[in-house]
């Protein structure tokens, strides 16, 4: 599995994924507009099933939305 170490290439995979697949309209609460992306994750020859949750706050106008989470949903 993934370690700490692999930190930067999930994060690269994650910003990656981001661009490539469409995100389901999440809530909204006060700290702003909440998105969620599920997608298969292949690694060292297994895969996972993946939801990334991302955030585009109200309060500091951002480009892009933030990662704010990363979970395992299931393993293939």
């Amino acid at each position: 599995g993934m370690t700490a170490g692999d930190a930067e290439a999930l994060r690269d995979i994650l910003l990656q994924v981001v661009q490539t697949h469409a995100a389901q309209l999440g809530y909204r609460d006060v700290y702003g507009q909440r998105y969620l992306v599920d997608f298969v994750l292949e690694w060292r020859g297994k895969q996972a099933l993946i939801r990334s949750g991302l955030s585009s706050t109200d309060r500091t106008p951002r480009v892009r939305p933030v990662v704010t989470r990363c979970v395992l949903r299931g393993e293939g």
